[in-house]
């Protein structure tokens, strides 16, 4: 996928507190604000190629049809590379930001954050297969790939 054109003040974290980007390893779900969602979404149709599905899935808000037997696993998608502050660079791989609710439905497991500024979130899913390290004291978020069934 394509470096997205997302503009800075809609990841920023404001001075009233609002905006920005947490971590939730409760949500099964990510939620990115409005701008940096659409940039996504429409990177995901030009890159997926395949027909978007013309139901809802409870949740979801893209979905695509798979080919008649053919499972996620499947279909070829380049890892989400999120860009984060100080240049870190979190590489999600296609397990960990699509998921197939049911059989022959592939749905992007990231969606439009409810309100503008609320901030964007990194879900449990994006996180799996990953060591996170939460430095509180200096304010940083440590992240390294791994296999956490071999652990």
């Amino acid at each position: 996928m394509k470096r997205l054109n997302v503009p800075v003040e809609s990841l920023v974290l404001n001075k009233d507190g609002s905006g920005g980007t947490v971590t939730d390893s409760g949500s099964t779900l990510s939620y990115f604000v409005k701008p940096a969602f659409e940039e996504l979404k429409k990177a995901v149709i030009e890159t997926v190629k395949l027909p978007v599905a013309n139901h809802t899935v409870k949740e979801y808000q893209l979905c695509f049809t798979l080919p008649h037997g053919t499972p996620m696993e499947k279909i070829e998608v380049p890892p989400l590379r999120l860009h984060l502050e100080g240049g870190a660079e979190m590489v999600v791989p296609r397990e960990n930001y699509f998921q197939e609710p049911s059989p022959g439905t592939m749905c992007l497991a990231v969606g439009l954050s409810p309100i503008m500024f609320f901030p964007n979130m990194i879900s449990n899913v994006m996180q799996q297969n990953m060591h996170v390290l939460f430095d509180v004291r200096n304010s940083k978020l440590l992240f390294a790939p791994t296999q956490c069934d071999k652990l």
